[in-house]
């Protein structure tokens, strides 16, 4: 039934079969092993999956309510499975690939439907990563790395050494990926290692640096660069415990946040350019904007705006609820930002509230903010919904 709301949402009515042959006819039957109820009129486990699923699902067609004066309308949901924790992703045709827990790729049209889904065998450790040639790559607690071709069909798979931290990073035919026993390994489009380095310490998930080398973060304290060769180009010492990918800066340096709420900018030769304290928990990765400032969501609830020249701190956005995600942010500046207690709220790049909707679950993933305007919004309940500008309609 999920498939069917999934891949075939036109269709607005569905029959069960069977709910009673198994009390009515005799065991010899077929139909009695099809029945959801037991001779004695006691229930199978499948009489309890459609019990607790019908509800989901309706609850899963429900449209948002949005206020008219929110320059938005909500034009479809897709009803995931399992909780939505990783950012989304998009393909250059317009496929939107989601990671549902534990372990599901779904691969969403424009339109709102399912084209593919992939089920990984273990937990998926973040979003998928694409090639130039429209690859999937993506990693998962079982410690495989696989590529997944066209319609999701696996062209291979790679056991590491330990479940992988994050995501694999690509460039230019190459694939990344660091593990949690701290080895940094490099794949070509084949699958072949190329290179490895082993940190020895528990890392962040990797980064892709401006100029094609990959930026990791040890526990520790230590932020490693390394070429697309695999040499090591500079260790930089960090005043704190890092838990967050780093984030490129353009001069080929990054941006980190320790978990204290330290955020260090390095620049391209390792060499610390500010350091700003939010002495607040920070767990997940800066947004870098477009529009020169970095923003950091905290577990204050806080989302506060740096200038990246010198960390100066510009502003501070009190949401009264849990942040769980960085924010998004749009072609015109305008941040997306989720919140534990199930709302989306859109801020100025001044740090000014201008609509805020309810999505009837947390998020714990950034929004999606597309070119044309239209927003993919996922909760914690695995829903993905479309909110398509009102200029559009």
């Amino acid at each position: 039934m999920w498939r069917m709301r999934q891949r075939y949402p036109w269709v607005s009515g569905v029959f069960v079969w069977n709910l009673n042959f198994s009390v009515i006819s005799t065991p010899d039957d077929e139909k009695t092993t099809y029945s959801v109820l037991n001779p004695d009129w006691s229930i199978r486990p499948a009489f309890l999956a459609l019990q607790n699923n019908v509800p989901a699902l309706i609850n899963a067609d429900r449209r948002l309510f949005i206020d008219p004066q929110i320059p938005y309308t909500h034009a479809w949901t897709f009803p995931g499975r399992g909780g939505i924790q990783y950012p989304l992703q998009s393909s250059q045709n317009g496929l939107l690939y989601v990671v549902s827990a534990p372990g599901t790729i779904y691969t969403i049209t424009p339109q709102g439907t399912l084209a593919w889904a992939f089920y990984a065998p273990g937990t998926i450790t973040g979003p998928p990563v694409q090639g130039r040639d429209g690859t999937l790559y993506l990693a998962d607690t079982g410690a495989l790395l696989t590529a997944l071709g066209a319609g999701g069909t696996p062209l291979w798979t790679v056991r590491l050494r330990s479940p992988a931290r994050g995501s694999p990073v690509y460039h230019d035919g190459r694939i990344a990926v660091v593990n949690t026993v701290g080895d940094v390994q490099s794949f070509d489009a084949a699958g072949t290692e190329l290179w490895r380095y082993d940190l020895q310490n528990d890392t962040t998930p990797l980064t892709l640096s401006s100029d094609g080398g990959v930026l990791v973060g040890a526990a520790v304290g230590e932020l490693y660069k390394f070429d697309r060769d695999g040499n090591r180009r500079w260790i930089a010492r960090i005043p704190g415990e890092l838990w967050a990918a780093p984030v490129a800066a353009a001069d080929g340096g990054a941006y980190v946040a320790t978990v204290s709420g330290r955020i260090v900018a390095v620049d391209g030769q390792a060499r610390r350019r500010w350091q700003t304290d939010l002495n607040a928990p920070v767990m997940d990765a800066p947004l870098a904007g477009n529009d020169g400032r970095l923003y950091i969501a905290d577990r204050y609830g806080r989302l506060s705006a740096l200038d990246t020249t010198d960390g100066t701190l510009l502003w501070q956005y009190e949401t009264g609820s849990d942040l769980l995600a960085a924010p998004a942010q749009g072609a015109d500046g305008t941040l997306y930002l989720g919140t534990a207690d199930d709302r989306l709220l859109a801020l100025g790049n001044d740090g000014t509230l201008r609509w805020y909707i309810q999505v009837r679950a947390a998020l714990e993933a950034p929004p999606l903010a597309m070119p044309d305007g239209t927003l993919y919004v996922p909760n914690i309940a695995g829903h993905v919904y479309a909110l398509v500008p009102e200029a559009r309609q």
